[in-house]
C-alpha cells in the first residue's frame, strides 16, 4: 500500500501515526511515547511496520517447503488428527475396561420403562 497521506494524532502520552492509502484501507501505529519531530514518529512507525513484515516473512519462510511437501505434510497432519479423534471416541465407547478398542461401537435397543 502506497500512503496517499500521512496523519499523527495524540492520545495520551501516546502517538499514532496513521498511513492513509489510495482507497479506504489505513494501517494505524501506536507508539507508546512521543517522538520530538512528526518526521521522527514517522520513522518510528515505518520501523515498526518493516520489523513485522521482517518477522512474518520469516516465519512463513521457516514453514514453507516445496509445494508437495506442504501438502504431504497438512496431509499427514490431517489424518493423524482424525485418527486421534477416533481412537479417542472408541476409548470413550469401549466398556468395561477390559473389552478391546474398537473403533465401531454397538448398542442394544433394550426398552427399561415401567408398564
Amino acid at each position: 500500500m502506497g500512503a496517499r497521506d500521512i496523519r499523527i494524532l495524540s492520545e495520551g502520552d501516546a502517538q499514532i501515526v496513521e498511513f492513509i492509502g489510495n482507497g479506504s484501507e489505513v494501517v494505524s501505529v501506536r507508539l507508546s511515547s512521543r517522538a520530538e519531530t512528526d518526521e521522527a514518529a514517522i520513522s518510528q512507525a515505518r520501523d515498526v511496520m518493516q520489523r513485522l513484515s521482517s518477522e512474518r516473512q520469516a516465519a512463513n519462510d521457516q514453514h514453507r517447503g516445496t509445494p508437495r511437501e506442504s501438502l504431504e505434510a497438512e496431509q499427514r497432519h490431517q489424518s493423524q488428527a482424525a485418527a486421534s479423534g477416533d481412537l479417542d471416541k472408541a476409548l470413550k465407547d469401549t466398556f468395561p475396561a477390559s473389552d478391546p478398542v474398537s473403533a465401531a461401537s454397538g448398542t442394544t435397543g433394550v426398552d427399561h420403562r415401567r408398564v
